[in-house]
């Protein structure tokens, strides 16, 4: 098992570590933790930029290790898993992909999740799960808002009805939902990805780059 824990401030680092094709390929499973600012009250239910930039800023890498893997034919040993993480524990930040450019498309990875005080915008998730071809795992935590709008429910239940309709993955086999009010813990919850088998948990994954040989 190879796993790594990095944050969004550190990314230039994990380039450069990472910047081995063959290493590259070793690696099982990513936690991305995004360095956000807590909000103050008048932010809460806003978008955090945070996420946005994370989150295209790791997928531009791993397209990057796509590309260099396939300009020297040299295949990965293992599907990769990509988990998103943010480090405050406010709720209330809605947390979207904006920006009218898509995302690049990212054939190595098999399984994304994102675990988090707030929640991932459904569409937002979607447009993630698009760029992600090779996706057969995809659990998914719907917090309510801190401020919540009136006809939240239905508005997320709209959205993920539309969403789930235009998501066309072929290898996708499992699709995990749950609901959570405020103030609930994700331990508080049955684990969102116990349908999912073989989803890889956050719990003893090593932070130190030199776990990954480079042969």
């Amino acid at each position: 098992m190879r796993h790594i824990i990095i944050t969004s401030d550190n990314l230039d680092e994990f380039s450069r570590i990472f910047s081995n094709p063959r290493r590259q390929s070793q690696l099982e499973s990513l936690l991305l933790d995004c360095s956000f600012i807590a909000p103050t009250d008048n932010e809460s239910n806003q978008v955090h930029p945070g996420f946005e930039s994370a989150v295209r800023r790791i997928f531009q890498e791993l397209k990057t290790w796509q590309d260099d893997c396939a300009s020297i034919g040299f295949a990965r040993q293992r599907p990769l898993g990509l988990h998103i993480s943010d480090k405050y524990g406010s709720e209330g930040v809605i947390l979207k992909i904006q920006g009218e450019e898509p995302l690049v498309a990212i054939d190595i990875v098999s399984s994304f999740t994102v675990t988090t005080t707030n929640t991932v915008h459904p569409p937002s998730l979607f447009k993630i799960a698009k760029s992600l071809p090779s996706l057969d795992r995809l659990p998914y935590n719907i917090r309510e808002p801190k401020k919540v709008p009136e006809g939240w429910e239905k508005i997320y239940r709209t959205l993920l009805a539309d969403g789930l309709s235009n998501l066309l993955l072929p290898s996708l086999s499992a699709l995990a939902l749950s609901w959570m009010s405020r103030g609930e813990r994700d331990d508080d919850m049955p684990n969102p990805d116990s349908s999912c088998s073989g989803y890889t948990t956050s719990s003893g994954w090593s932070t130190q780059p030199s776990d990954v040989p480079d042969s």
